[in-house]
């Protein structure tokens, strides 16, 4: 690219690109994704393409184009999701052919469960790959047969950095055990001068989890010390402390932690750094908003807001702990070790958690999502709820009583009984891939629309909202079936249960409006960004009248007469 632009970002549709009447000369970064199967409009403006960081998903390409693209020998990050790359006859091309084309490459990322890695034939699919350069490999695995494939390789490659999933696998008895065993073995052989594997799968207990995430934490705090005797040339470590929350939360403060280590010979030489996230529960950040509304607030009040934060806190930790363990395809960061915040033992709560602030960021309060998002987080969200009902489980949600997941689904729009949390914030990338969801300190049990509605009506403006509505219930439906292709819903029943769920959230939508428009106008009173947050408080206005005016419509019609007569 000329002019110093570093990338273009390609439009909603295809008729625009097309209006680009330039070949392309890519360096750098390719990502592709967004709109699916946008592939072929945009190879054919490409002349050349010298990148070291190349990342599909939702597209469909030939091998022959995936060799042009990969031909300069560059390539060093390799992500495909949800992509196929297929020979000319149709059949689909192999991770040993992909990995061939990328000789370089040190990160290798491949989420598809729609295609097996490897020939159903081979032997060991890996021979003759090089991997002198290859630091990392995540996979989500088609079947326990193609993990035993890659299971060789391991053993033969014990310096790559694993983490490995299985994508809607459904395992026999047989073969769940089997990874067990192979997970304990890992774990019982303890740390090494590698990184330990993470492998995760349905049927895996929570304490074999806790303990291989345990070794791999350990792993992460001794690795300059374990690999290539790095203690002998490394001076004592120093530490930073960068607080990444402000304006991100409410009920806790998250710091980023980082572990230099510098070398003794050559003071010159970059240092090596390890990062991790630790997110701290705390009152303050709530307290300081309520002054601001309330200058007048009782004495006690600080404790009262201690004691709700440490109950959410609690609830996150036992969503990472207990309930997440059975999402097995679900992104959510990686988490090393939880801690419960005790005031009457003055024992501070933590959650130690995988760091995603170099690759990702997360929506603050006032972002608003983009239109061509949404349907992306839909269906990781849909995928999050057909996981807890394809196992079928009844788990000790607290103290409240659960029902069966088929008399969950029938009472699904009169009493809300699911499985599915109803707070989450989206971490994404440059390249607009979804990499985790966090923030669980809400999570209860609820209707499955309520996520849609939390998603939806909290992180749009209006007119976005009132586009994306008339078909998001379809959209979510597939996305269910596709996982679980037998399940009885329709897409009447979901569009009832998030006109309940609507209605249900405009009481604390209308809290949260008063409480950023008061924040908005405490900035703009100081003259700060002025033009910026009057259109943030006009915005944030604008999205809880349309909403009323909404949930107006749903009276009117005597449709949910029920709840005129309840509420």
């Amino acid at each position: 690219m000329s002019d110093n632009i570093p990338f273009i970002r390609v439009p909603l549709s295809e008729q625009e690109f097309e209006k680009i009447n330039k070949n392309l000369w890519i360096t750098d970064v390719l990502a592709i994704n967004g709109q699916a199967n946008i592939f072929s409009s945009v190879f054919s403006k490409i002349a050349v393409c010298d990148v070291h960081k190349l990342s599909f998903c939702d597209q469909k390409l030939s091998f022959d184009e995936f060799k042009f693209l990969t031909c300069s020998g560059n390539v060093k990050y390799l992500d495909i999701t949800k992509t196929f790359i297929n020979h000319e006859n149709g059949d689909s091309v192999y991770i040993d052919s992909i990995l061939k084309c990328v000789p370089n490459v040190e990160i290798f990322k491949c989420y598809n469960s729609e295609i097996p890695a490897f020939e159903l034939n081979s032997v060991n699919p890996f021979q003759n790959i090089n991997t002198s350069k290859m630091g990392k490999i995540d996979i989500h695995m088609f079947s326990y047969s193609h993990f035993e494939k890659l299971f060789i390789f391991m053993k033969e490659n014990p310096h790559i950095q694993y983490r490995i999933q299985f994508d809607g696998v459904e395992l026999s008895a047989s073969e769940t055990q089997k990874l067990r065993v192979v997970v304990q073995e890992i774990i019982d052989t303890g740390m090494t001068e590698f990184w330990p594997p993470y492998i995760r799968f349905g049927g895996q207990t929570a304490e074999q989890l806790h303990q291989m995430i345990s070794l791999i934490m350990k792993y992460d705090n001794q690795l300059m010390q374990q690999r290539n005797n790095i203690s002998k040339r490394m001076t004592q470590p120093y530490f930073d402390v960068e607080n990444i929350s402000n304006g991100f939360g409410h009920g806790s403060i998250v710091y980023k932690l980082s572990i230099h280590f510098a070398s003794q010979n050559d003071p010159s030489t970059k240092p090596e750094t390890l990062s991790f996230a630790l997110k701290i529960p705390s009152d303050e950040i709530s307290y300081q908003q309520k002054l601001k509304i309330d200058s007048n607030l009782p004495k006690n009040a600080k404790e009262i807001i201690s004691e709700a934060v440490a109950e959410i806190h609690k609830n996150e930790c036992y969503f990472y702990t207990k309930i997440s363990t059975f999402l097995n395809n679900f992104k959510i960061p990686i988490i090393y070790e939880t801690k419960e915040w005790n005031i009457l033992e003055n024992e501070q709560g933590y959650i130690l958690m995988e760091d995603l602030s170099e690759v990702g960021y997360v929506l603050s309060k006032y972002d608003f999502i983009l239109e061509d998002r949404i349907k992306a987080v839909v269906k990781e969200i849909s995928t999050m709820q057909a996981e807890w009902i394809k196992g079928s489980l009844k788990y000790d949600w607290k103290e409240v009583k659960t029902e069966t997941n088929e008399e969950m689904w029938e009472k699904i729009t009169n009493d809300f009984l699911s499985f599915i949390p109803a707070s989450i914030e989206l971490v994404d990338d440059i390249d607009n891939e979804i990499l985790a969801f966090v923030d669980w300190q809400l999570v209860y049990e609820g209707s499955p629309s309520a996520d849609l509605v939390r998603y939806i009506v909290r992180g749009t403006e209006a007119s976005v909202r009132r586009k994306i509505e008339p078909t998001i219930f379809s959209f979510f439906i597939k996305c269910i079936r596709d996982l679980i292709p037998n399940l009885e819903i329709y897409e009447s029943q979901i569009r009832k249960a998030y006109i309940y769920s609507f209605i249900s959230e405009f009481v604390e939508l209308l809290m949260i409006t008063v409480n950023n428009t008061k924040s908005l106008q405490d900035l703009i009173n100081n003259d700060e960004n002025v033009a910026v947050n009057l259109n943030l408080k006009e915005k944030i206005i604008c999205r809880t009248i349309s909403v009323m005016e909404d949930i107006s419509k749903f009276i009117d019609s005597g449709e949910f007469e029920d709840v005129v007569e309840r509420f």
